[in-house]
């Protein structure tokens, strides 16, 4: 590969707090940011090494000096300066930036079965999705309302005794208080365009 395509690869950009947030810069920006900054660097380069089953061995960030003196190993990207090859970044991490915005997850029924990972609150079992009701604490019969605190996964035989009487009617008590989700990164990244991506980034669906 020459070196205006590897120039062009692209580069996942974490926060500071090793949370993806960007994967449109490629490497001549990343070389850009390594190098820019009024005292220190915007941006670090991340020293990656994975195991061959891709779980991640050490992640090391690496001001642009400490870059230069990297070994560039078999299956690194790499660029000729005229007097050595410099490995490619393809992954960087902001020394500042710290925010990743994020979106609410929509409440339904499929993701208060997944918030509860498809156990019945009440008989404390797991099903498969198909054998699953979502059951609301408070039934609308007595003024319910759908709302993450107020709905849980329950089983069809557990649903169906409850009826549309209260909990505290035949002793039914949630395994768990529910309660609405973490929101999940607005950025969130799902394809992976390098292996060393692939530990930084947020497995949800």
């Amino acid at each position: 590969m020459n070196i205006k395509n590897v120039l062009g690869l692209p580069v996942l950009s974490l926060n500071k707090n090793w949370q993806a947030y960007d994967d449109r810069k490629n490497v001549r920006r990343a070389f850009e940011d390594m190098t820019s900054g009024i005292d220190l660097p915007a941006f670090y380069g991340m020293d990656i090494e994975l195991h061959p089953d891709g779980t991640l061995i050490y992640a090391n960030p690496c001001d642009m000096d400490d870059w230069e003196q990297l070994a560039v190993r078999p299956g690194d990207d790499f660029i000729f300066t005229g007097r050595r090859n410099i490995r490619a970044p393809r992954v960087i991490i902001s020394r500042n930036y710290d925010k990743t915005s994020v979106k609410p997850i929509k409440l339904t029924y499929s993701a208060i079965k997944k918030r509860d990972k498809q156990q019945c609150q009440y008989c404390r079992q797991f099903f498969p999705l198909e054998e699953l009701n979502v059951d609301h604490v408070t039934p609308r019969h007595h003024g319910g309302v759908d709302s993450w605190d107020n709905l849980v996964c329950s089983c069809i035989p557990c649903n169906s005794k409850k009826g549309h009487k209260l909990n505290e009617e035949i002793g039914y008590v949630p395994l768990n208080s529910p309660k609405q989700p973490l929101p999940l990164p607005e950025t969130f990244i799902s394809n992976a365009k390098h292996p060393s991506w692939i530990p930084f980034m947020v497995a949800a669906k």
